[in-house]
């Protein structure tokens, strides 16, 4: 940051330099309160398309949706139901499956174990604070990196193939590190399975953090045959400070859409899934009754783009 800081400085108010996108910001005040950075990029007015249902139109990661634009585009796959890998669900349903944190104070909670645990000297243990309920608290000194990760598994729990949960947990951190939530199923040198979307940026104060994740089922993507017995997993990237849990629930849930659970973000109310309706699919070019030319797609001009010969060819869209 000093050396970002100081450059701007050296440039923020000369002519070619002062009127360029971003520069009314100062390095120091690029990060929003959430951590996260990235701002002004619109994506608006495009086709994208996924060749298998299965796959996801979008990858998203780490963008603030109030500072960037999504929106006008047309989405598609076979069969026209779109994963964005996006998930929500409505209400909790039914009792709390992880047992409440018990035990000693200044003990590992009852049920929970290590699954990795580092160089150093770390220490998993219950505490108590006033007016709180039981707090998990994970520390390690003397780790050789932080990129070492302190890694616990809670107690066995049975899920049932092809519903959804939704796992909870309010985090807090002694220094900002890179935390794991996830539920994991596993058999040594048999298979591994793990709820994705688990990893995410702590900070020193008490945030919820949740995922909603579907269980594999027969047929379906990650599913084992041997995948009977699911625990939490926890795990704490960093070489000093403390991570703080506490409120861990997982609860049955009914899920979204995908697309439902992406637009939630306030992005893409305008954009639609529909077919695009090539008349050349190879060649990308499109019928007159595509509805992308209602949302302001305009053709690109594949012709114009790349080498070019002596004499111009125009190949209409």
């Amino acid at each position: 940051m000093p050396t970002m800081t100081k450059g701007y400085e050296a440039v923020a108010q000369l002519p070619a330099w002062k009127n360029m996108r971003g520069m009314d910001i100062p390095p120091k005040d690029v990060p929003l309160p959430d951590g996260l950075t990235m701002r002004g990029n619109r994506f608006e007015k495009n086709i994208v398309v996924s060749d298998k249902a299965e796959t996801p139109v979008l990858s998203i990661l780490r963008v603030p949706f109030s500072h960037n634009v999504f929106d006008s585009n047309l989405y598609w796959t076979p069969g026209g139901v779109v994963r964005t890998g996006f998930q929500t669900a409505g209400p909790d349903e039914g009792d709390n499956l992880i047992p409440p944190l018990s035990g000693e104070s200044g003990a590992m909670p009852a049920g929970w174990h290590w699954s990795t645990k580092p160089d150093g000297t770390p220490q998993a243990q219950l505490i108590r604070a006033e007016k709180t309920d039981a707090i998990f608290r994970i520390t390690c000194e003397g780790a050789a990196s932080n990129k070492t990760q302190m890694l616990l598994a809670g107690g066995s729990l049975q899920l049932v193939p092809g519903a959804s949960y939704r796992l909870r947990a309010k985090m807090r951190a002694s220094q900002p590190g890179r935390a794991t939530l996830a539920m994991q199923s596993f058999v040594p040198k048999a298979f591994f399975w793990n709820s994705p979307k688990g990893d995410s940026d702590i900070s020193e104060n008490w945030t919820e953090r949740e995922s909603v994740f579907e269980v594999p089922s027969p047929g379906k993507p990650g599913w084992n045959a041997e995948m009977k017995h699911f625990s939490v997993r926890i795990g704490w990237r960093c070489n000093s400070g403390a991570l703080e849990l506490c409120d861990i629930a997982l609860h049955r849930v009914t899920p979204n859409s995908e697309w439902d659970s992406w637009r939630a973000n306030g992005v893409d109310s305008k954009s639609l899934i529909a077919d695009p309706l090539w008349t050349d699919r190879e060649r990308f070019i499109l019928s007159p009754e595509s509805p992308a030319w209602k949302l302001g797609f305009e053709r690109i001009p594949v012709e114009q783009i790349g080498p070019q010969n002596s004499v111009f060819y125009s190949t209409p869209f």
